[in-house]
């Protein structure tokens, strides 16, 4: 199957590779900056974390994606890290705009900025709700 052209990129066995115009990847060599690995259990956790804040938006009928991230590195000489799995993301959606919420494993991390205690995913949603203006007609 040819790989699809997607917003910003080819789209290749449901991952996003960014082009610039001269369709050439979008990393510079020895400027990437590699997000740090976590191990499987830390993962797990921030995925249970993030899951808790999707079903607080969904029953504020906001949608969201639950996304597993993994840094995969395609050279056995490259000098970056190794591969292995990285911080998940929760996308929240809405017509106007996309935002990331992430974890640490105690606070949540806002796309505004701000931090909320995974101990209170609802006030999270709600704050997410009104600085994005992600709510819909119910």
């Amino acid at each position: 199957m040819p790989p699809r052209r997607g917003i910003g990129g080819l789209t290749c066995c449901g991952f996003l590779i960014r082009m610039r115009q001269t369709n050439s990847p979008e990393v510079a060599p020895g400027k990437c900056e590699s997000p740090p690995l976590l191990l499987d259990a830390e993962v797990v956790h921030r995925m249970a974390l993030l899951a808790e804040l999707r079903s607080a938006l969904s029953a504020k009928c906001v949608d969201s994606v639950l996304v597993r991230n993994r840094r995969l590195v395609l050279r056995y000489n490259n000098p970056f890290a190794p591969s292995g799995p990285t911080n998940p993301t929760l996308h929240i959606l809405s017509p106007d705009h996309m935002g990331i919420v992430t974890t640490d494993g105690s606070t949540y991390s806002l796309p505004s900025g701000q931090k909320y205690s995974v101990s209170d995913p609802a006030t999270a949603a709600l704050t997410i709700i009104e600085l994005q203006g992600t709510r819909r007609a119910v």
